[in-house]
């Protein structure tokens, strides 16, 4: 109900329009390919959009949970800190043979895993210009509406009490 036509002057969205889902592959398939050759995320060769639905996924789970990029590069960087002292990332009997004791690391996993983060630190440094093309096409998606709501709720006591009194519960259907 609050966020419909005759309220988006309120969010000052007037002059935007859902994207679909064909423009948002070709928004981030766009995107892909403006990254230089050294990107992890950049692929020469064979599928070379294979990124494209993880990347969507991750960015629109940063707008339902409205995390920024800073917030998920600090949780990468936590992550890999802890990798020596989580369970499966270090030898836990003795191996003389291969050269290797209790507590020593398993290299070749910690090594996967930061392989795995820095593609997700990439795609996650991209969610900025995801949402800088967004709002050149004058495009929004679902996930936006919601943010914009809660958003509107937390800014704007008067609002929020508003909707309280008139609404007892809200159905929200995609």
């Amino acid at each position: 109900v609050l966020f419909r036509s005759s309220n988006l002057d309120y969010f000052g969205k007037r002059n935007l329009e859902p994207i679909s889902e064909l423009e948002n592959i070709a928004l981030l398939q766009s995107i892909l390919d403006e990254l230089p050759p050294t990107n992890p995320l950049r692929r020469l060769k064979g599928e070379i959009y294979f990124e494209t639905n993880r990347m969507n996924s991750l960015f629109q789970n940063m707008k339902t949970e409205d995390w920024s990029t800073d917030k998920i590069l600090k949780a990468i960087d936590d992550y890999l800190a802890d990798l020596p002292m989580r369970k499966g990332f270090t030898y836990e009997t003795n191996r003389p043979k291969q050269g290797f004791k209790i507590g020593d690391l398993k290299q070749d996993k910690i090594d996967e895993q930061k392989k795995k983060m820095e593609l997700l630190k990439s795609a996650a440094q991209l969610f900025p210009v995801y949402q800088k093309k967004m709002l050149a096409l004058n495009r929004y998606d679902y996930a936006d509406m919601i943010l914009w709501v809660v958003k509107a709720f937390r800014e704007d006591e008067n609002l929020l009490r508003n909707y309280q009194e008139r609404y007892l519960y809200f159905l929200v259907d995609e």
